[in-house]
């Protein structure tokens, strides 16, 4: 909205642009920009903590810990797991 107030020639604030649209309940088009995920509901179901949050292990390759996050990648195409992935604690 501010990009075309400008181009009609108003000499107009961007903050002040998004306060009035923020006030009216709308929303502008934010091109190159896809919307974040919000909070997770709070009933929603987890995976269940098998470790109980100790990555410690009492052998070698007995407990093994991955990240699945989805990194973002600059085309938004993104398919493949983060690669990151950390072995078995040593004692």
């Amino acid at each position: 909205m501010t990009a075309w107030l400008r181009r009609e020639g108003h000499d107009v604030a961007r903050c002040t642009v998004d306060r009035l649209m923020r006030q009216e309940d709308m929303n502008g088009l934010m091109r190159g920009r896809k919307p974040k995920a919000g909070a997770a509901p709070k009933d929603s179901q987890r995976a269940p903590d098998l470790l109980n949050r100790d990555f410690t292990a009492a052998r070698p390759n007995a407990v093994w810990v991955t990240d699945f996050t989805y990194p973002g990648s600059g085309s938004g195409s993104s398919r493949r797991p983060s690669p990151s992935m950390s072995s078995p604690a040593r004692s």
